[in-house]
């Protein structure tokens, strides 16, 4: 049986598909800052940022979209309009064999439908985002309804950020199998400590189903009122680090450029995923005027 590197996001099994998928739309980079910072929120309002719902710029999009290209043609597709947010996690055309013995070939994609909503006072910012997942695996469906709850709040005695977010609550209405397939529920503690120049952050992940902790540290560097660039690594990858692998060092590396026109956001990033090879794309967003 074919089995591919990229564990994480391809599996050429169907059987196996079935029985591993995990709505990986839901945990998998949708914007170009999320993959430039794996998947870090920061406590940092930008256009890219969804995984806190208080940290997303609403108020300056008017609308975008960004395409990023995970290894084996896996993409990510999305597109923003005001307040409403549409990705799609394209799995491509999969191969079911056994020792080279072809017995089908399928499709597999997920789909989820976001709206965001934010309320800011004083120095606090408070967002949810309610959605529906649809996930498709040949003929198998799944749905679901999701919301995440987040909050920011700045301290300007220290110059510095702290958010809180739970996320990916929801309940899933079909499921593949008999057997209910949770949401993979993930408590979120983000900070930022932002200097004249650069930014440095950290975010510490929880996710429920795995019980386990995860690391974030990244750093945007302001060259200019126009330009940003990130650099960010995590405790996400260590599981697909291999001996014989000669660029260990940089696995889990996510690096990134944003730049800001009079009317577009520009950015383009992307993020090392060890033996499994790399992630990259780009994003444009519209602002209002």
């Amino acid at each position: 049986m074919r089995i591919n590197k990229f564990v994480v996001f391809l599996v050429v099994s169907f059987n196996f598909l079935i029985s591993q998928a995990e709505y990986q739309i839901l945990t998998t980079p949708q914007s170009i800052f999320q993959l430039s910072t794996n998947g870090a929120s920061l406590a940092i309002n930008n256009l890219g940022n969804y995984t806190n719902p208080a940290a997303l710029n609403i108020a300056d999009s008017k609308y975008g979209f960004s395409l990023i290209n995970y290894p084996d043609n896996i993409k990510m597709y999305n597109v923003g309009y005001k307040n409403f947010y549409l990705s799609v996690l394209d799995y491509g055309q999969l191969i079911d064999s056994i020792d080279d013995t072809i017995n089908k070939t399928f499709t597999a994609q997920e789909i989820l439908l976001q709206y965001y909503y934010k309320y800011e006072t004083r120095n606090l910012r408070f967002g949810i985002s309610s959605g529906l997942l649809n996930s498709k695996i040949y003929t198998i469906n799944s749905t679901g309804v999701i919301i995440s709850i987040g909050m920011n709040a700045y301290y300007e005695k220290i110059n510095s950020s702290i958010g809180l977010s739970i996320e990916n609550l929801g309940y899933v209405f079909k499921s593949y199998t008999a057997y209910n397939l949770s949401f993979p529920i993930e408590y979120r503690f983000s900070f930022n400590h932002q200097r004249k120049s650069f930014i440095i952050g950290y975010d510490l992940l929880y996710t429920k189903e795995i019980k386990e902790f995860k690391h974030i540290l990244c750093l945007e560097f302001h060259i200019n009122k126009r330009i940003k660039l990130r650099a960010s690594n995590s405790s996400y990858l260590s599981d697909l680090l291999i001996d014989s692998n000669d660029y260990n060092f940089i696995s889990g590396l996510g690096m990134g450029m944003e730049v800001r026109l009079e009317s577009i956001n520009f950015n383009i990033g992307f993020m090392n995923l060890g033996s499994g090879g790399a992630a990259y794309g780009i994003s444009i967003d519209y602002l209002k005027n």
